[in-house]
């Protein structure tokens, strides 16, 4: 999950340009692995750490994820019981078709207790090469198609709310409003666009 390096400086990571949280340490609330890219959530808030890795198997995700071989109707009905099915359940709400040519395509899906290595793992079972694989949705939260990759911004107040919300904690209560030398508050929480190498999207691009 490295940014290209610049000016012969070695590689960052989103974490890397993270501020500094003295006292604390940001905190990924469902970690990507290496090989995946897209959306990336920190906080500050062990609470919310916490209940992230309790309700995991209850917050949807949404992935991208582009694979080469034949995809028919009928692989795509199929793939809910085989999650379910599979060494590691997990549910899948909705995938559908998206962009590609020839035997190129992008799958779109709305999971719940699933990793990018478990939707890996399923496509490469049902014959397809998994070639970009990217995590587009964290609960509430959406990957923001301006955060370039190896970057990150903080969540606005109604964000932070529905997604304390969604995982079903109370958010600690709001102080006065930080500038931007202040370091991060108890609750803070953060979204960056990761990447999973050079073939990676974590900008604006949902195809390619």
């Amino acid at each position: 999950r490295e940014a290209s390096s610049v000016d012969g400086e070695a590689p960052k990571t989103t974490y890397d340009r993270l501020p500094a949280a003295r006292g604390r340490r940001w905190l990924p609330l469902s970690p990507l692995a290496p090989a995946d890219g897209g959306l990336e959530v920190f906080t500050t808030d062990g609470d919310l750490r916490a209940a992230a890795s309790r309700r995991a198997h209850e917050i949807v995700s949404g992935y991208s994820v582009r694979v080469r071989g034949e995809v028919t109707e009928e692989l795509l009905g199929g793939l809910a019981a085989a999650a379910q099915a599979s060494d590691v359940p997990f549910a899948i709400d909705s995938v559908t078709m998206g962009g590609g040519e020839g035997r190129n395509r992008w799958l779109e899906f709305e999971v719940r207790g699933a990793r990018g290595r478990d939707l890996r793992a399923l496509l490469q079972a049902q014959g397809l090469e998994v070639s970009r694989l990217m995590r587009t949705r964290f609960g509430p939260i959406a990957l923001d198609p301006t955060v370039v990759r190896a970057r990150h911004r903080e969540l606005a107040e109604p964000e932070r709310d529905r997604l304390y919300d969604a995982l079903g904690i109370e958010r600690p209560p709001r102080r006065r409003r930080q500038g931007p030398d202040d370091e991060p508050r108890r609750g803070g929480a953060r979204a960056g666009g990761m990447a999973s190498g050079p073939k990676s999207r974590g900008g604006p691009r949902r195809r390619g």
